[in-house]
């Protein structure tokens, strides 16, 4: 693969998200299946060597993409629980 490369996302594009967690307390299933993302409005991934992976919201200038994280274990009426949340959104 030639880098830089400058990956286009479309809405309606969707996104098989692998969820893998490996450790002494807590691991997924080896056969646990993907999750799909369904892709809301265009951005662009930029790919280069010297740096992480970086969004562009018009394939042009690198956007600062503020976003939250969040885990969590916990206990319903069906049992325990885990839950992994994402949220991003545009910068304002």
């Amino acid at each position: 693969m030639a880098l830089p490369l400058l990956v286009e996302f479309r809405p309606g594009d969707e996104l098989p998200l692998e969820v893998r967690i490996d450790g002494d307390l807590l691991q997924t299933e080896a056969t646990a299946q993907p999750v799909p993302v369904l892709v809301k409005k265009n951005f662009y991934v930029l790919i280069t060597s010297d740096a992480p992976p970086r969004i562009s919201l018009d394939g042009q200038t690198i956007a600062r993409v503020p976003g939250q994280l969040s885990i969590g274990l916990g206990v319903s009426q069906q049992g325990p629980k885990a839950t992994l949340g994402l949220s991003l959104s545009e910068a304002r």
